[in-house]
């Protein structure tokens, strides 16, 4: 589907709707029931992180992924997935390929997208941000890094990348987490309670929202964007901002671009 680094090349699909999806947490079959119910046909999908990447084998998700292209190819659909802090990084980047050649070029369906990777759609160009800090961080690492990755933040946008992306428009921005300004305003129960055991969690919370935060005046200051989705909160929130309509996600929550 890339015809250039950090592209991925939607035009030419007779889409006639645009998705974006909350976590699904690894919930596969939930996720193609849910398609199956909403009677979703001819359309792209964005999956706004913590798809559930790396938690077992790759050839557990040949499978699972397997039978929901089944679904996907019939009604006309196509998946791009970013990355959350419930992935391996890898499973996102050029490393796929080592990891899961099947995964790589047996399902042309659902695609894995880079960090900072745009999706060019009919509806307008698309900008994906992976990443997230995960506030269990600390038990995750004490079970042998059971689910947990290094490098699982978000990343800053290179310079190699933002002078590639100037050659595009970029319309939409769909992340894991979200900008500081957007809501939840504060850190919620739970990152209090794992403070408790991570003293540096709040504090990495907090940066990252930041780090988005003037990612988003970069992006204001180029482009012109409509709309920015994300997961990662586990509630629905909608919140417009210098004329940007902001659409956090809750688990598996499908919201059409309008």
């Amino acid at each position: 589907m890339k015809y250039n680094s950090n592209i991925i090349n939607l035009e030419h699909l007779d889409a006639k709707a645009l998705y974006f999806v909350g976590d699904i947490h690894g919930e596969f079959q939930t996720f193609r029931h849910l398609i199956k119910q909403h009677d979703i046909v001819d359309a792209i999908i964005v999956l706004c992180g913590d798809i559930g990447m790396g938690f077992y084998k790759p050839g557990y998700y040949v499978t699972e992924i397997g039978e929901v292209c089944n679904t996907l190819v019939h009604r006309h659909i196509h998946v791009v997935a970013l990355r959350g802090n419930h992935d391996d990084p890898k499973y996102f980047t050029n490393h796929l390929e080592q990891i899961c050649p099947q995964l790589y070029h047996d399902y042309p369906n659902w695609i894995f997208a880079e960090d900072y990777d745009l999706i060019l759609t009919k509806f307008g160009n698309i900008l994906c941000i992976g990443g997230g800090v995960s506030v269990d961080r600390t038990n995750r690492l004490k079970n042998f890094n059971q689910g947990y990755w290094e490098g699982e933040n978000v990343k800053p946008l290179s310079k190699r990348v933002f002078d590639r992306l100037k050659l595009f428009d970029i319309n939409i921005v769909a992340s894991h987490d979200a900008p500081t300004f957007t809501l939840p305003f504060t850190v919620g129960q739970v990152v209090l309670d794992w403070q408790k055991y991570d003293k540096y969690v709040r504090m990495d919370c907090e940066d990252e929202r930041l780090l988005l935060q003037d990612t988003f005046e970069l992006i204001k200051e180029n482009w012109s964007i409509s709309d920015w989705y994300y997961g990662h909160f586990h509630d629905s929130y909608y919140y417009v901002e210098q004329f940007v309509r902001f659409h956090g996600l809750n688990c598996k929550e499908f919201k059409e671009f309008r």
